[in-house]
């Protein structure tokens, strides 16, 4: 399996209380299985990304060494050693 760098920003690096973090998956919805079943973060993983009833919440951005996946892709998008995958989970307020 192929090392992935992922980073995270926002309130999902707030919460995860790290920004980087190196994970072993061959697609980049095996890199958000990974995160969401680690033992130490997983389920803030799964509050912030994941959406009952849906893949992922519809806000949340997904890109892979700079290009912009949509949930249906995450599936499909076949990753090399080294890719770094970018989480994005936008902050609202009013």
């Amino acid at each position: 399996m192929p090392k992935i760098h992922v980073l995270v920003s926002a309130n999902l690096k707030d919460r995860l209380g790290h920004a980087r973090f190196s994970i072993e998956a061959g697609t980049a919805l095996g890199v958000l299985r990974a995160m969401a079943d680690n033992s130490e973060y997983g389920k803030i993983f799964r509050e912030e990304v994941y959406a009952p009833g849906k893949p992922v919440k519809a806000y949340c951005i997904f890109m892979l060494n700079g290009q912009v996946l949509d949930a249906k892709s995450l599936d499909k998008a076949v990753l090399r050693d080294g890719d770094m995958l970018h989480i994005m989970a936008p902050v609202g307020g009013g």
